[in-house]
């Protein structure tokens, strides 16, 4: 949750919207609802394993043209690429990296 204010934060100051979904399940749903420019997902999450989410993501007709950027320990940079991920930041990350 930490992590996801400072890039909520980080969106604002650049002049944009966004969301923070509360957990990976319900990320999906949320995306074919409000069809976002753009998803930052991390993806050490809660209740759902992160790649299952970008697999989900990027399998859904509504979803799938969604640019979705992960964020992750640099080991799984290469299996996020594989599975779609537009883009891989790797962790810890610096102001820079983010903006």
């Amino acid at each position: 949750p930490a992590f996801a204010g400072i890039l909520l934060d980080l969106a604002h100051d650049a002049g944009l919207k966004g969301i923070i979904s509360p957990t990976g399940s319900g990320t999906a749903a949320l995306a074919r609802k409000m069809q976002p420019s753009a998803i930052t997902l991390d993806l050490g999450l809660s209740d759902i394993d992160g790649f299952v989410l970008l697999e989900l993501l990027r399998n859904d007709p509504d979803t799938a043209a969604i640019p979705v950027h992960v964020i992750s320990g640099g080991e799984r940079a290469d299996d996020a690429l594989a599975l779609g991920a537009a883009g891989v930041t790797e962790k810890p990350a610096d102001h820079a990296e983010l903006s």
